[in-house]
């Protein structure tokens, strides 16, 4: 089966599923504590030298840390590789060796690598038991289908309540909007879930901002609906189909994000129940102030995850306000395009009747042209036969007053007759041969595709 190895560490192979350069700038977010409500550490990290300053810093403060504490890598996005194409989240602002040092520092899970390289929304929890040490790693990702897509990957160690994220592919909106978020967290940073949480938010954001755009695009495209004639050639008629095809997708696109949601619920329950075990086990011993902040830290990742929960439904509920609108956009479809069919039916419909009409005129002028050709035939047979007999008569041949001995036929009558019957036999075969020439032509084509059929 194609599942999970179970190994948590980066091989050689899952690195190179990644891209590096140099000279980008990183936000580095850190909190120790936060009962006492201060804000985190937030610092911005470019190049080598300050990468291997600051790992090689807080590797010992994490190695030698006792209490909880929040790590979040916030790696910008890359350089476009073409004018509007941004690069890929695999893209990171940092080389090869940074990236290793940062993977066995913060505990990066290699499940990310596979989540990144689906390209579609995703959230999944991965629990595994190193030694004596249990993590969760979570990986979430946004599709690729809109832009600006994002992926984070965090592992969290219950037994210290260390948390480490690596967030991929920020661009500058994303980027102030994540340090706004955590700057105002205060305690509620002790829920590991809570980047994931602020990832949903993000993710909201966008598809919002997708539905809204199109639905503003819907609205002015569909004014084409109250105009009488409706040309399907125009920009304006291919805009609103393209629209209502858009939509579509964009439903489907909702859809796959609010599946999503299922699973980070259920995840937020499965924390909500580890946290109530963990309750029962604080006693208050030697060390009371020890024992009250420790259920103190347990209360309030109890209160982020329900407040996270509650958001996560008031999302869910508002996904399925945006599918209604992308499905009335896309019922709109089927309308637009039965009403640019009766359109043309009824242009055709007007088509045919001019050329019936022009038909019908032009039978009226044959049936005319035709009893004007009777008219002339009929007084050709009429007048011909008298023709003739004038113009026989008028010959020589014949002799109505004949003097003594004198004939009045002449002898060369025969001549006359053997004309006539010569012309008339020529005359015959001409037009013998004429009209039954395209009935051969006809035939013979007929007799030479029998011919190739057998």
């Amino acid at each position: 089966m194609d599942w999970d190895s179970g190994q948590p560490d980066f091989t050689d192979h899952d690195t190179s599923n990644f891209n590096f350069y140099f000279d980008q700038e990183c936000l580095v977010v850190r909190q120790y504590g936060w009962e006492d409500e201060e804000l985190p550490s937030i610092r911005k990290i470019k190049g080598k030298l300050e990468w291997e300053a600051w790992l090689e810093y807080e590797r010992e403060i994490i190695d030698d840390a006792t209490q909880p504490c929040f790590y979040a890598v916030i790696c910008t996005r890359g350089p476009e590789i073409f004018p509007g194409q941004p690069s890929p989240i695999s893209d990171l602002p940092f080389g090869r060796n940074v990236w290793s040092r940062l993977v066995r520092t913060l505990r990066v899970d290699r499940s990310i690598t596979r989540v990144i390289a689906r390209n579609v929304a995703h959230f999944s929890a991965v629990r595994r038991n190193e030694g004596k040490e249990k993590t969760v790693s979570y990986s979430t990702r946004m599709s690729t289908s809109l832009p600006a897509d994002l992926a984070i990957s965090t592992t969290f160690i219950p037994a210290k309540r260390h948390t480490y994220s690596v967030v991929y592919g920020c661009n500058s909106t994303q980027l102030r909007g994540i340090e706004r978020r955590l700057r105002s967290a205060g305690r509620y940073m002790s829920h590991p879930l809570l980047l994931a949480g602020i990832f949903a938010e993000l993710e909201r954001e966008r598809l919002i901002a997708a539905v809204d755009a199109l639905v503003d695009k819907f609205a002015l495209t569909s004014s084409i609906t109250e105009q009488a004639k409706w040309d399907p050639t125009s920009t304006q008629i291919r805009d609103y189909f393209t629209t209502c095809i858009q939509s579509r997708n964009l439903a489907d696109q909702v859809k796959a994000v609010k599946r999503q949601l299922v699973p980070f619920i259920e995840e937020l329950a499965v924390l909500e129940n580890q946290f109530h075990e963990e309750l029962k086990y604080v006693r208050v011993g030697v060390d009371n102030d020890m024992a009250e902040a420790g259920k103190q830290r347990l209360l309030n990742a109890l209160e982020t995850g329900q407040r996270i929960r509650r958001r996560l439904s008031d999302i869910s509920v508002e996904y399925d306000d945006k599918i209604d609108e992308c499905e009335m956009m896309a019922q709109n479809l089927p309308l637009a395009m039965q009403t640019v069919w009766n359109q043309t039916s009824r242009q055709e419909f007007i088509i045919n009747t001019r050329i019936a009409k022009a038909n019908n005129a032009i039978a009226l002028e044959t049936k005319r042209e035709s009893t004007q050709m009777r008219s002339i035939a009929l007084l050709t047979m009429v007048y011909l036969p008298m023709s003739c007999v004038a113009s026989i008569f008028s010959t020589s041949l014949f002799n109505f007053s004949p003097g003594e001995g004198e004939s009045v036929v002449s002898r060369y009558i025969w001549v006359l007759v053997g004309l006539s019957l010569g012309l008339t036999a020529v005359t015959m075969l001409i037009w013998h041969f004429t009209t039954n020439r395209e009935s051969r032509r006809e035939a013979a084509r007929r007799d030479i595709k029998l011919d190739d059929m057998v």
